[in-house]
C-alpha cells in the first residue's frame, strides 16, 4: 500500500509539472505574439505621427523677422 501511494503522489507531481511547463510555454508564445503585434502597431502610429506633427508644428510657428545691427564689429540681434 505504501509503495502504491508513493507512486500515485509521484504521478500527480509529474502531471502537475507537465501542466506547469505547458502553461509556461503558452505564456512565452503569447508574449512573443503580443510583442510582435505591439511593434507593428507602434510602427503604424509612428508613421501617422510623422505625417501629422510637421503640419501641426508649422501652424503654430510664428516667423519673426529681426533687424541685425552692428556694434563694435560684432553682429547683434
Amino acid at each position: 500500500m505504501k509503495n502504491k501511494t508513493r507512486k500515485t503522489v509521484g504521478n500527480i507531481c509529474l502531471l502537475a509539472g507537465i501542466v506547469l511547463l505547458l502553461a509556461a510555454l503558452s505564456l512565452v508564445l503569447f508574449n512573443l505574439h503580443e510583442d510582435k503585434r505591439s511593434g507593428e502597431r507602434a510602427g503604424e502610429i509612428l508613421a501617422e505621427l510623422k505625417e501629422i506633427i510637421p503640419d501641426e508644428a508649422m501652424k503654430n510657428v510664428a516667423v519673426i523677422k529681426m533687424d541685425v545691427i552692428k556694434l563694435s564689429c560684432k553682429e547683434h540681434i
